[in-house]
């Protein structure tokens, strides 16, 4: 079992900011007053991450500042010098006075590098006047439209967050899977897939893994990733055979070997990889090429087919008017074949 808590674990009374779920944050939320709402200049020591939540881009850094890309910072920091301020952060209000970051974690990092420098401990922000799971929808929308924008996997992973949780919408309803899929820009059919899987751990009493995997449960890196001495001599081995796999051409050819080797068992050689790896994004990948490769291609036919039938319902319809002589059976045949 992995140390760390899911989205819909158990609240914690004590909160660490760091290691907080959202349930934590439900437990801890205080709603703000309505003139408590908005633009606020509050001590920077007060505004707290939460990267388990808020870090849309990877909820699993291990950085306490939950900081993802340092050269971002150090761009916002000289910004900061330059103009003396920046965006105001949006946070949300919990227990004691205390904020904690949606969307602003980077901000948060180049001010605290300018606390270090110059000793300024406040800054602004912007409290946020709606619950915690609300607050986690619109922090990645923000982050979907961003400058610095997520790749694929921080997109899956977001989903999973959205499918795990299931944000209230405005109606008070739980956010379908189509609605998440389309806050993460990812695809309606991974979000059933997740939301399957969520519900069948639930349903066996099984607790919800904090990273997707594919759909199986996992018993974390720590022991997944162990291996035997006769595994590891077998690395070895491929290793020193195929070298580095370094570069498309190189991964083309491990894998026609082994296909070569182990035709009938691929799949599974497969699915076993990226369970063992806990890495299932290159074979959902791949799906999600090869499906939209097939629905291009089938669109194709059909347009050609569709081209095909008008020329050939035309020139049936001018072989008739030659036939005929005159035009009036020529129209009626043209409604008739809707050339």
């Amino acid at each position: 079992m992995s140390s760390k808590k899911s989205l819909g674990s158990k609240p914690r009374k004590g909160f660490k900011a760091f290691d907080a779920t959202l349930e934590d944050l439900k437990f801890h939320h205080q709603i703000p007053k309505f003139s408590d709402v908005g633009l606020r200049e509050v001590p920077l020591s007060k505004v707290l991450v939460c990267p388990r939540v808020f870090q849309v881009r990877d909820n699993q850094t291990t950085a306490k500042d939950g900081v993802t890309d340092k050269h971002h910072v150090a761009t916002l920091h000289e910004r900061l010098k330059k103009e003396g301020k920046l965006d105001p952060i949006s946070v949300l209000p919990i227990s004691y006075g205390r904020y904690v970051v949606i969307d602003g974690t980077h901000r948060r990092a180049a001010y605290q590098r300018e606390f270090q420098l110059t000793g300024k401990h406040t800054i602004w922000v912007d409290v946020y006047g709606g619950t915690p799971s609300e607050a986690l929808m619109d922090a990645g929308l923000e982050n979907y439209k961003a400058k610095l924008g997520m790749d694929r996997k921080q997109k899956t992973r977001l989903l999973y967050g959205y499918i795990r949780d299931r944000p209230m919408g405005d109606n008070g309803k739980p956010w379908t899977n189509l609605q998440c899929a389309a806050a993460a820009d990812r695809s309606e059919s991974l979000a059933n897939q997740m939301s399957g899987f969520v519900k069948k751990c639930r349903e066996a009493g099984k607790p919800v893994p904090d990273v997707w995997s594919g759909g199986s449960w996992t018993e974390g890196r720590e022991q997944t990733g162990e291996v035997s001495a006769r595994v590891r001599a077998k690395a070895e081995k491929l290793a020193e055979l195929f070298g580095a796999l370094d570069t498309p051409t190189k991964l083309e050819e491990f894998a026609k070997a082994m296909g070569h080797a182990y035709g009938e068992r691929a799949g599974a050689m497969s699915v076993s990889l990226a369970r063992v790896t806990d890495n299932y994004e290159a074979l959902q990948e791949d799906f999600d090429e090869r499906m939209n490769a097939e629905r291009e291609e089938a669109a194709k036919e059909a347009r050609e087919q569709a081209l095909r039938d008008a020329n050939a319902q035309g020139s049936i319809a001018a072989y008739l008017f030659e036939q005929i002589g005159h035009q009036r059976p020529y129209e009626v045949f043209k409604e008739a074949v809707g050339f």
